[in-house]
């Protein structure tokens, strides 16, 4: 297997942040501007947001939480065809 340089298996990030953070960063700012926070309370409640995403990331395994329980599988329709 070839091995490639670090910079290609890392997300890109821009002083730190990720994309979800960027994203949360952009969240933050419209929520304080639409309810209309004093600019240190909209700094706190993007740090907060942030904060919690990061451990939620790392202690949460969203994937697994908002996946189905149980799958359904049907297989006796093409074990029909290949006997008949």
């Amino acid at each position: 297997m070839k091995r490639y340089p670090k910079f290609l298996k890392a997300l890109p990030e821009f002083y730190g942040l990720n994309f979800m953070d960027l994203g949360l960063l952009l969240v933050g700012l419209y929520a304080g501007l639409i309810i209309n926070l004093p600019p240190l309370v909209t700094i706190g409640l993007i740090g907060i947001l942030i904060g919690v995403s990061k451990i939620i990331r790392k202690y949460v395994d969203v994937v697994g939480f908002l996946s189905p329980r149980k799958v359904k599988v049907e297989i006796s329709s093409s074990f029909d065809k290949e006997q008949g």
